[in-house]
């Protein structure tokens, strides 16, 4: 995947920016879907957004999107996160179903990438 983005192919699924984030009320970027793309871009040296192909999710009225509704992105574990508190969860939808809900230990895809970058083929 890093590869084919230093050669100038960029990352789509259906023809859509497989790169989606949601605008917080508090004027916040929060990626909800494709972690693993935003990684490999961030591989390839694209540090700004504007050089990713990505959609921003909001209301149009608003603006943003509330954090009740943000909450839907974590599905049936939507129940398990007390007063919308989102932002101290993170979801992993490849893990067992028991272990996709867990404590957010990264703060924002700047730390993740610096927490795996070592354990990569391009660190």
């Amino acid at each position: 995947m890093v590869e084919d983005i230093k050669t100038g192919t960029h990352i789509f699924s259906r023809g859509i920016p497989n790169i989606k984030l949601v605008k917080t009320r508090n004027n916040q970027l929060l990626l909800f879907d494709g972690h693993h793309s935003m990684l490999a871009y961030m591989a390839a040296g694209r540090i700004y957004l504007e050089e990713i192909p990505h959609m921003i999710i909001f209301d149009k009225e608003k603006g943003y999107v509330e954090d009740k509704d943000i909450i839907v992105f974590y599905g049936e574990h939507a129940a398990d996160i007390e007063d919308y508190n989102w932002k101290e969860k993170a979801i992993n939808w490849q893990a067992a179903k028991d272990r996709q809900l867990s404590k957010r230990v990264q703060k924002n895809m700047g730390q993740l990438f610096c927490s795996i970058k070592k354990r990569m083929d391009f660190a």
